[in-house]
């Protein structure tokens, strides 16, 4: 299993999120957790 962890400035805006996303999809969704913290100036 692979833990990634998504917060603050990552996810700060919607191209942050995008790119989350590309990440994730170069890695693969199989045996993944994902924690998203806060976004960015909450």
């Amino acid at each position: 299993m692979r833990v990634f962890k998504f917060g603050g400035a990552s996810v700060k805006d919607a191209n942050g999120v995008r790119n989350v996303y590309d990440v994730l999809q170069k890695v693969g969704f199989a045996d993944v957790l994902i924690v998203v913290s806060a976004m960015g100036k909450t």
